[in-house]
Parts: structure tokens; sequence; C-alpha cells
């Protein structure tokens, strides 16, 4: 229910009362996650996995904490170690393929969530965790069946419904996707992640007010939880707030994931202000430094935008790297465009087609008649125009 410290004071009078409770003092060191107190709920799970060192929850709490902290390499290995030793264990089977995902060791994270699958057809975690990967690997099909598959298998779990709401904004299919995360909020009015993604989906379909409402909403009611700050600081900057943005992203030397989403937002800060160079300095930083591969694309995408902006085309190209999500290729568009490269601007363009997000398809626009259309009908905007329009596209996706 987010009411986390009414949660830490339930369970450290329960420690209290039962100090050999494996189950307290695991739930205490979860609430210590939750709360950001990541040193904490780490001491907590080591000093559990010395008393219980059998406790599959306590080492895969202690690598799910790892995790969090960035510490992506440790806490593979010590989910392999409990796979090891709790090889039947689905906890520590999903926890690893996570970990793998989040290194963007994709291959092997589906390998393992289709192991973890088959051994245990009813673990929707499992499931949902599958498709997660296919969807990081561009294979949004298959992700949205496996997740449909999921609802209809699991009707009454959240995780189906976020997900399958989830890739249908990947597809660019937004309105679906807010018909979808509104259902799931009615029906679990307490799950956090469907409250996120309706107000995700607000910011991507340009509702701006309306989602800084919605991340207000859950700031009060989940006052701990980073992402509705990160989110939140993302719509401050796209409407023009900036220093309300950067109070909430104030962190200088990152390390969860939440972090460095942060740092990536502070970078636009930058460049919104026409601070080039400290902008590429931050996404260059996050492109080389993030333990993330999740975020590379972010700051892949927004180095871009920035190299694009000093009309440095080529380096637009070559910071774009394999980088293919539909924002990705109208950016792509932009830098073959301006080096004259016509076909690979046309075919790019025509990659991102399709795609509801508002902004995306006012930038694909201009960037047709700029490079593409033969007989130009619609005035062509100014280069200060399209340079907002490819920052907002990078926010608000």
């Amino acid at each position: 229910m987010g009411r986390l410290e009414e949660a830490l004071r339930e369970y450290e009078a329960t420690v209290r009362e039962f100090p050999h409770n494996v189950v307290a003092r695991t739930g205490r060191a979860e609430v210590l996650k939750g709360m950001g107190r990541l040193e904490e709920a780490l001491q907590e799970y080591e000093a559990t996995v010395r008393e219980f060192p059998h406790n599959v929850f306590a080492r895969s709490g202690r690598a799910e904490a790892l995790k969090v902290m960035g510490r992506l390499e440790e806490a593979l290995r010590e989910y392999e170690a409990a796979v090891r030793e709790f090889p039947h264990d689905v906890v520590a089977r999903n926890g690893r393929a996570e970990v793998l995902k989040g290194m963007g060791r994709l291959e092997e994270a589906l390998r393992e969530y289709e192991a973890a699958v088959r051994e245990f057809p009813h673990d929707v975690v499992a499931r949902s965790g599958r498709a997660e990967v296919l969807k990081a690997m561009g294979r949004l099909e298959e992700a949205l069946q496996e997740h449909e598959a999921a609802v209809r298998e699991f009707p009454h779990d959240v995780v189906g419904y976020t997900g399958r709401a989830e890739v249908l904004k990947a597809m660019g299919r937004l309105e679906e996707a807010l018909r979808e995360y509104e259902a799931a909020a009615r029906e679990f009015p307490h799950n956090v992640v469907a409250r996120h993604g309706r107000a995700e989906v607000l910011k991507g379909m340009g509702c701006l007010e309306e989602a800084l409402r919605e991340y207000e909403g859950i700031s009060a009611k989940f006052p701990s939880n980073s992402y509705s700050q990160v989110g939140m600081a993302a719509v401050l900057v796209l409407l023009g707030r900036y220093d309300e943005a950067l109070r909430l992203v104030a962190v200088q030397t990152p390390r969860t994931l939440d972090d460095w989403i942060g740092h990536h937002i502070r970078g636009m800060v930058s460049l919104k202000r026409g601070d080039l160079v400290a902008a590429i300095q931050i996404f260059e930083r996050g492109l080389h430094q993030s333990p993330w591969q999740v975020t590379w694309g972010y700051f892949r995408r927004a180095l871009a935008v920035a190299r694009l902006w000093r009309s440095e085309f080529s380096a637009a190209v070559d910071a774009l790297g394999d980088e293919h999500a539909p924002v990705s290729e109208v950016l792509r568009g932009h830098a073959f465009g301006g080096l004259g490269q016509t076909e690979e601007a046309k075919a790019a363009l025509d990659r991102a087609e399709g795609h509801e997000l508002p902004v995306l398809v006012e930038v694909r626009r201009e960037l047709v008649l700029r490079y593409i259309a033969r007989e130009r009908k619609t005035p062509i905007q100014s280069d200060d125009w399209l340079f907002e329009r490819e920052c907002e596209l990078v926010l608000a996706a």
C-alpha cells in the first residue's frame, strides 16, 4: 500500500520479539530497500544470510539489493550461487534472468526465462519476464502474445495487465495502452506500476499537466518511490520548469537504475538550456559508465540530438550505434538527411512510420518534407523548432 514507514515499524517490532525469525528479517530488509536505504538493506540481508545460510529468500534478497545498487556482476554471482544451491527455486531463477536482462545479455536472459517457464509453467513472473526480454529484443508481437496469454491464465494478477500495456506503448498504440493502464489501475488501485504506466502514456501523448498530476498523486501515496520522482522530473523538463526538475534528480554519483535515468534528465536540462558541452559530457558518461544497458538507448538518443544540433551528422549516426527504436530511426533519418544520403534517410524514416507518439509524428513529417519530398507543399519549420521537438521526442519516449 506504499505505507513503508508503518511497515518498517511493524517489521522492527516483530524482529525485536522474534529476533531469529527469517521472514521478519527479510521483510525488514525488503522495506529498507523499497525506501531507498540500500546500504542498510544490504547489511540486513547479509546478516540474515550469515544466520540462515540455507534460506533462499535471504540469498535472493541480497542479490536483489546488489542489483538495485547497480552492482550487477556481484548480483549475478549471488543469484548463480543461489541457483546452484536451490536449483528448483523460481525466485532465484527469475532473479538471475532479470540481472542478465539488465546487463543487456538478452539471449541468455531469454533462455533462462524459457527454462523457468518450462519448469514453472504457472509462475506469472517467469512468463512476464520472458515477454519483457522479447520486448527488449524488439520482438513486440511475440511479447504482446505472451502477455495476453498471461492475462488469460492469471486474470487476477496485475503483472500481465501492466506488461501488455507496456508493449502496446512500445508499439506506439498509445490509446490502447492508456485504456489498458486505466483498467489495471481501477482493478488494482494499490499497484504503483499501473499508475506509473498511465502517467508515462499521458506524457507521451503530450498531456503534460495531466501526467504531472498523476505523478504528484503517486508521490503523495508512495513518497519513497524514486521512479515517480524521475518521471515527474521528465515532465517538468518538458514544461520548461528546469530548476524544479533538477531538485528531483539531484544525485551526483548515480548507482541505481533510477539514478542513471535521473542523470540523463540532468543532461536534457543542460541540452535544453543550450549548454551542449555539459550535455554531451553527461550523455557520454552515461553511455560508458552506466551498468544498466537499458539506459544506454536513452543516452545514445540524447547524444545524437546534441550532435545534430551542432550539425555533426556523422557523429550523430555513430552515437545511435545499433539502436533501432522508432525514436532512434527518426534521429537517424535526420542525420542521413543532413549528410545528403537521401536513400538512407528515407529507409530510416520509413521504419518509424505508424508510431502514434504525437511528437514523433511531427518530427518525422518535418524531416520527410526537408529531405525526401520532391514537392514541398508545407513550409519547413525552423531549425530551432526541430531541435526543441527532438528534445521533446527523447523525453516523451
